[in-house]
């Protein structure tokens, strides 16, 4: 009985041993926070961010007050970016795209001020930047934004896992010599056919080659199999682009046949309700883009994006097989318990 009260004990602890246990994990948030001080270069009518009118040359004051809500001392660690454009459609202000090649005058390059600033326990401090303009006259404006982070990441612990928290704030900063508009321009470059992310996708490079924000972007994109004769459409409104930047519009296609690919594009920007031309949802827009062109994948180039997708994937790690293996011997000794146990009942 003794020993039949043991292996029902040892029985029940493997099966309690199989239930997983979700780590349980708190992410952390910023410690601080951030506010313009914006002065009398400010245009009137802007926003809480940097919005500035700047002659040829001169300079102007970058001030924010950081605020500390903890009973720490914060070291914040500070970043200067140039605006770009994201591969969603929107305004990267973070520094994690690229800007174009076409981009003449970088505002990271314009900005000087302290790398990290400490905020005392409770308290609060006013860091200060200088954006000093070029000399020479610019036709549009340049834009970007002033990052401030946790010089050392968080870290949130959990059973067995630690997630570090990466947050930052960003205010942004747009600059120019004189207080107007400037007209936006969008081009349309080459589209590659490729595997991104394990799926096949046709990329077109749209570039908004002018020195202002290309707004309200609304894009409708068509891809054509020659050879199969198959479409596929993909539509999408709302995007907006930083000066003299670029992004790839993507469209995932299916199949992986190589073959001719006929791609037609129509592009709309800036709205307006009297602009002259009908966007995919109704609305008027003052400009319009179309494009088409045509694609050849190879069947050579197709296997080798096979190849190479199949490399990316790789297999399952080492320990997902151990612990697979793990699973299998644990499932057999409980199988095996249970028929002894049903054995010595029968006695």
């Amino acid at each position: 009985m003794k020993r039949q009260n043991f292996f029902l004990a040892l029985l029940l602890g493997l099966m309690l041993g199989l239930g997983l246990r979700g780590p349980i994990v708190q992410a952390a948030s910023l410690p601080f926070s951030v506010q313009a001080q914006t002065g009398t270069a400010q245009r009137k009518g802007a926003g809480s961010y940097f919005d500035v009118v700047v002659a040829p040359g001169k300079a102007t004051p970058l001030n924010v007050v950081l605020k500390n809500t903890t009973a720490k001392p914060v070291k914040v660690a500070v970043r200067f970016h140039t605006a770009a454009t994201g591969a969603n459609g929107q305004v990267d202000y973070a520094g994690t795209s690229k800007p174009a090649a076409t981009l003449k005058v970088a505002l990271a390059d314009l900005v000087t001020g302290a790398k990290s600033v400490t905020i005392p326990a409770k308290g609060q401090v006013t860091y200060k930047a200088t954006l000093t303009m070029p000399k020479t006259a610019l036709d549009g404006l340049i834009a970007g934004a002033l990052t401030f982070s946790p010089a050392k990441a968080a870290k949130a612990q959990g059973s067995g896992l630690a997630i570090v928290n990466r947050y930052s704030y960003s205010i942004a900063v747009v600059a120019r010599n004189t207080d107007r508009t400037f007209t936006p321009k969008l081009a349309a470059g080459r589209t590659t056919i490729a595997t991104v992310a394990g799926a096949k996708t046709a990329t077109l490079t749209l570039a908004n080659t002018s020195a202002t924000f290309l707004n309200q972007l609304a894009v409708t994109t068509t891809v054509k199999n020659l050879t199969t004769g198959k479409t596929t459409k993909r539509q999408a409104t709302g995007m907006q682009m930083a000066p003299n930047s670029q992004f790839g519009f993507q469209l995932a296609l299916p199949g992986d046949q190589a073959g001719r690919y006929q791609v037609t594009t129509a592009a709309y920007y800036v709205e307006d309700a009297k602009g002259a031309y009908v966007g995919p949802k109704g609305q008027r827009y003052r400009y319009r883009l179309t494009n088409r062109q045509t694609v050849t994948l190879t069947a050579a180039a197709q296997a080798a994006q096979a190849k190479a997708a199949a490399a990316q994937r790789g297999g399952w790690p080492w320990f997902v097989y151990a612990a697979s293996a793990a699973f299998a011997v644990l499932l057999l000794v409980i199988a095996l318990l249970v028929v002894l146990l049903l054995r010595r009942r029968k006695q």
